[in-house]
């Protein structure tokens, strides 16, 4: 039988959940719309070089970051209903969100997320909080589901 390794705690690191078509009200939307959307999340959720970021959404808004991602990021194209937000789950087991992040960001407009937000961090602490919206230096806002143990 094999050994499971334990992965370390990293202090400070970001779970980024981010449902990009929930985001942007439009699976055919192209270009501009879809990388502004983006990056106006990315500056509201606080992004930082070593967060994780899980990016999910129909084919069609996927193709358009799909070579040019602006930060280091995995890309779910996902279909059907509930779709991008059932592969964005399936990447946060409480494992993960409890012993290697900081802080979970829900990039999403979707309910679905709310059970996630209220799993405990890894110091044992259920307490969370939804803010929204943040202005960023490019004068766009967002609203963006905040959870900080």
């Amino acid at each position: 039988m094999g050994t499971v390794a334990q992965l370390p705690a990293v202090d400070g690191r970001t779970l980024h959940l981010v449902d990009l078509e929930n985001l942007i009200g439009d699976p055919y939307a192209k270009g501009r719309m879809v990388t502004d959307a983006l990056a106006s999340y990315l500056c509201a959720a606080a992004w930082r070089p070593g967060d994780l970021v899980y990016v999910a959404s129909c084919p069609p808004v996927i193709a358009e970051i799909g070579f040019t991602p602006p930060v280091p990021c995995r890309l779910f194209a996902a279909r059907g209903e509930d779709g991008a937000d059932l592969q964005l789950l399936a990447h946060a087991p409480p494992e993960l969100v409890r012993r290697r992040v900081e802080r979970l960001v829900i990039g999403s407009g979707d309910h679905i997320f709310a059970p996630v937000c209220s799993r405990p961090s890894r110091r044992g602490s259920r307490s969370g909080s939804c803010r929204g919206p943040r202005r960023c230096p490019d004068g766009s806002s967002r609203s963006v589901l905040r959870w900080r143990s």
